[in-house]
């Protein structure tokens, strides 16, 4: 997942507006959101390689989502799927800031990430690349291939777009938010050592290129109950729509 976007005690009904787009290889075979037949509790997508997940939620209201921190470092051979970081807290009931503490313990063994974790009433941010545990505090929040709130254009543009649509809070105008290919000018890209043409085609929110792009895009509701809509648009290879998934967790 490349682009996390979220409205966070900011809305009287929905305290978590969570929009997120995740961006991979076509070739990396994984399966739409589901019940977890193994976990039965965790509705999520799941990388069919490594078994973790990108963003996912359990039915006593857990949410996680993670995203790779872009960089130029050396192939790590012994570097843990960052999926499991997802994974193994919607399976536990550990507290988010134990959990944490404990991943920092062992965060050299992944690559660099960012992970949000936590409830309605208390979630949290942390990235090995910082190294610090934030609660997330109320406001709009975007989270891409950098620390929080990094002023990426497809993170300023997504949360100005957000805010926007707190009022009418249109389904389907929340996921159009994810699906905007507005290239921005080089001159506000971020330089994150790749080079500008690999800059270029990760800078829109919604990404296709002939083996890499958006393979997903998800929008989270979740009310003053708990209650959880989740809806994912998936997309193929061409850039057509797969399969759109509309799940209700009480």
């Amino acid at each position: 997942m490349c682009l996390i976007l979220f409205a966070y005690q900011q809305h009287p009904d929905y305290p978590l507006i969570m929009l997120s787009n995740r961006d991979e290889f076509f070739s990396r075979p994984s399966q739409a959101a589901h019940f977890w037949p193994d976990e039965p509790n965790i509705f999520a997508g799941r990388d069919e390689e490594a078994s973790g997940t990108w963003l996912g939620v359990n039915k006593n209201g857990r949410i996680a989502a993670v995203t790779n921190f872009r960089e130029v470092t050396p192939k790590q051979n012994t570097s843990l799927s960052r999926g499991e970081l997802t994974a193994k807290f919607l399976q536990s009931n550990q507290r988010a800031t134990s959990y944490l503490q404990d991943i920092d313990n062992t965060q050299h063994l992944y690559s660099g990430f960012n992970l949000l974790v936590g409830t309605i009433k208390q979630l949290y941010y942390y990235s090995n690349r910082q190294r610090e545990i934030i609660q997330i505090p109320a406001g709009i929040h975007g989270l891409s291939n950098s620390l929080l709130n990094s002023p990426w254009p497809k993170v300023d543009t997504g949360k100005s777009a957000l805010k926007q649509q707190l009022k009418q809070l249109n389904r389907q105008a929340l996921i159009d938010i994810l699906l905007d290919k507005q290239q921005p000018s080089d001159r506000i890209l971020p330089n994150t050592g790749v080079g500008i043409e690999t800059e270029r085609m990760l800078a829109s929110r919604f990404i296709h290129t002939e083996h890499y792009g958006t393979r997903a895009a998800t929008l989270l509701l979740i009310n003053q109950h708990g209650h959880i809509d989740f809806i994912e648009q998936s997309f193929l290879a061409d850039g057509s729509k797969g399969k759109l998934t509309q799940q209700c967790i009480s």
